[in-house]
């Protein structure tokens, strides 16, 4: 019986029709939004990972503070629940920090060395960007010995709350897509049934069940939804590899979300035609 809906589903698969070949492109569109979440999410996080490793919150100490201060300060900093690394900066190291972005010696321009020591942190790499820098900068501003806090954190926040904005609306795409797509099958599969009455009969006289006369509509369903997986894992790879060339990411050799986008798009090919062949066959 597999067999025979597999073959019967394939044949009927010449009846496409205008209806038929929108279902697919829908479907297609569909899958290519899913499978752009998919990998998005995928590339977001890989992004602001390492984006996290390159901000930072640098605390700067009175002019006065000597290095025990400093790790009392930095012990007390430890203590917070998204700190990650701490990196001393001395009165030295200042001056030398200096020297290497201004491309000029502080003690050329001045006879003493004003600058203060600090701290620069660095967050933990499931910190939540879009709250973590504030909050850990804010608790930092409260402690004593502290004289100024800095952090970079604004920007990685920016694009955190864009990408949650960015997420509600990709979903709310595929869900209306996902209707459209499911619609257009239904409607292309009863086509096809309607022009399939001759074959609907004979299986039903010749002593076939009502799922071997729906097996070959459903199959049809199928094929539907693995071609327009296929089609729009071409798109998303085309998509994701622009991406990364863009932001510099790499390559990569992951495939585990085209088999997704395909077994989904049979899935969803399925119970429309499923659908579809359940209601407009007992009218037969």
């Amino acid at each position: 019986m597999f067999y025979f809906s597999l073959r019967e589903g394939w044949r009927n698969f010449g009846s496409l029709g205008i209806i038929g070949l929108l279902s697919l492109v829908s479907l297609t569109i569909t899958l290519v939004l899913f499978g752009v979440a998919l990998r998005g999410y995928v590339l977001i996080e890989e992004w602001k990972t390492g984006l996290l490793g390159r901000f930072e919150i640098e605390v700067f100490l009175p002019v006065e503070s000597d290095s025990l201060m400093a790790s009392d300060v930095a012990e007390r900093i430890k203590k917070l629940p998204d700190v990650g690394d701490i990196k001393y900066i001395s009165h030295e190291m200042a001056a030398r920090r200096f020297a290497e972005q201004f491309d000029v010696d502080l003690f050329d321009l001045l006879e003493s060395n004003p600058l203060p020591p600090s701290l620069e942190i660095t967050l933990k790499d499931n910190a939540d960007p879009a709250e973590s820098w504030q909050r850990t900068a804010n608790s930092i501003t409260e402690m004593d010995s502290v004289f100024d806090v800095v952090y970079e954190g604004e920007l990685l926040a920016s694009v955190n709350r864009f990408y949650r904005n960015a997420g509600r609306g990709i979903g709310a795409a595929v869900g209306l897509a996902l209707i459209v797509s499911i619609f257009l099958t239904i409607m292309a599969v009863q086509n096809v049934i309607r022009s399939r009455e001759d074959f609907i009969q004979v299986v039903t006289l010749s002593g076939g069940t009502a799922g071997m006369a729906r097996g070959p509509f459903v199959a049809l369903g199928a094929y539907y939804g693995v071609l327009s997986g296929i089609a729009a894992s071409a798109v998303v790879m085309l998509f994701g590899w622009f991406v990364r060339i863009g932001w510099g990411l790499g390559s990569v050799t992951d495939i585990w979300w085209i088999p997704v986008l395909i077994v989904s798009g049979a899935l969803i090919g399925m119970i429309g035609s499923g659908w579809a062949a359940s209601r407009s066959i007992r009218k037969v």
